[in-house]
């Protein structure tokens, strides 16, 4: 019954509004900051030799990082209203030019002018709640009809800028208000989520978000709306590891999404990858043919094959090592950055990619391979014992199963 319960909270969180908007808010941003990443990898290679040959066009490179990064409070601000605006059943376009129109307000400087500074990772949770508000604004004057209505014959996309004109003129008014008052929107969001990104990247916080989603995976539960709201803080965490390699200063960050990514869910949640190299050596032809089926989607990340073809959803019997493969390696990973062993994520990369590959261009570090391949083969330690104990009792009910079935008649002489 606690279990039950756990699940529907899971999915009630799953299925929130607002943690879907600031989800795709930030998955808004992914193709800016992946470009942003490869412009970031070629303005600072890990490579000397590269770095020589590349040092005439580091400045430019370097000059697109900064441009691109600069913007990410307005991308995520605008995919987090239109987000919203879409599952309020309003037109989108119009919370999601308010939601970017607000934060340039908030990010004026009282001498003059839009300090472009403040609109990267700084304005980045200023630029969520301004998402959110826009679109519940909009929401609430259309439920309202505080709208003003155009005639007929009246272009429609003019009509929908009169549409959201007076919930526009409210959050802009009160936008202005508060710079004129003084009170900074963008520092002071960004001072209160400071607390959340250091607990996040603490080592303990570090363990919660791998225990909750192994353990909401195991209850069938998809974690994508829990883990949303982590997503703005791996963000944040991502856009200042990369200022600090630009300015050559030590990365600050560890716990962002591409730690879990490939030293912690190499293969999918839970560390199933680990889980398909050992079902390769089992005896069992169900389990071998399991394993030829997820070989392929395992190497690119998608697990659902072996989730609810093994399973692992609900099997007591597996429920150990799903949950404490990720513990183990998130703890080993975490160490080995803290210690400088290895060199911190600071590129996004392609959530698809092959683990060793990812691992190496999300650090730039060579040495960030031998740390995948080592908490692989530390999954594989903990998973072997419990798939080898799967394999003798499949194997058994294959011997077992042929020898049960009866023999068919002899025919009867006429």
């Amino acid at each position: 019954m606690p279990a039950l319960r756990f699940s529907r909270f899971g999915n009630a969180l799953a299925q929130s509004p607002h943690l879907c908007a600031v989800r795709d808010g930030v998955v808004a941003a992914l193709p800016i900051i992946l470009f942003s990443s490869l412009l970031l990898l070629l303005a600072a290679p890990p490579l000397p030799s590269l770095a020589a040959l590349l040092a005439p066009w580091a400045p430019a490179f370097g000059l697109g990082v900064k441009a691109l990064n600069g913007g990410i409070s307005i991308y995520v601000a605008f995919g987090c209203a239109q987000s919203l605006a879409r599952r309020r059943g309003i037109d989108p376009v119009g919370p999601a030019v308010l939601a970017a129109a607000a934060l340039l307000l908030a990010a004026a400087s009282p001498e003059g002018g839009v300090v472009v500074d403040r609109l990267n990772q700084t304005g980045l949770f200023a630029g969520l709640i301004l998402g959110l508000a826009s679109a519940e604004l909009v929401a609430l004057a259309d439920r309202l009809e505080l709208t003003i209505r155009m005639p007929a014959g009246v272009p429609e996309a003019i009509a929908r800028s009169f549409a959201t004109l007076v919930p526009a003129f409210a959050l802009l008014a009160a936008v202005f208000a508060l710079r004129q008052l003084g009170v900074d929107l963008l520092g002071a969001t960004q001072a209160l989520a400071k607390p959340l990104v250091s607990v996040a990247g603490s080592f303990g916080g570090v363990l919660l978000v791998s225990l909750c989603d192994a353990g909401l995976y195991y209850l069938g539960v998809h974690p994508g709306g829990v883990i949303a709201a982590f997503q703005p803080l791996w963000l944040s965490m991502l856009a200042e590891n990369q200022a600090a390699r630009l300015a050559g200063q030590a990365l600050p960050h560890i716990a962002n999404r591409e730690f879990y990514l490939w030293f912690v869910w190499q293969g999918g949640s839970g560390g199933t990858l680990a889980l398909m190299l050992c079902l390769l050596l089992t005896r069992a032809r169900s389990l071998r043919a399991l394993a030829r089926l997820a070989l392929v989607p395992s190497l690119f990340n998608i697990n659902e094959p072996l989730l609810f073809g093994l399973p692992i959803v609900l099997n007591p019997s597996l429920a150990v090592p799903f949950l404490l493969g990720p513990l183990v390696s998130a703890s080993v990973a975490y160490l080995a950055f803290s210690l400088s062993w290895v060199s911190r994520p600071a590129y996004e990369v392609l959530w698809t990619l092959p683990a060793p590959v990812g691992a190496f261009l999300s650090c730039a570090d060579p040495r960030a391979v031998v740390l995948e391949l080592f908490t692989l083969a530390l999954g594989c330690a903990i998973w072997w014992p419990f798939v080898r104990r799967i394999d003798r009792q499949r194997l058994q009910a294959e011997v077992v199963a042929p020898a049960s079935v009866p023999e068919p008649a002899a025919p009867r002489a006429s």
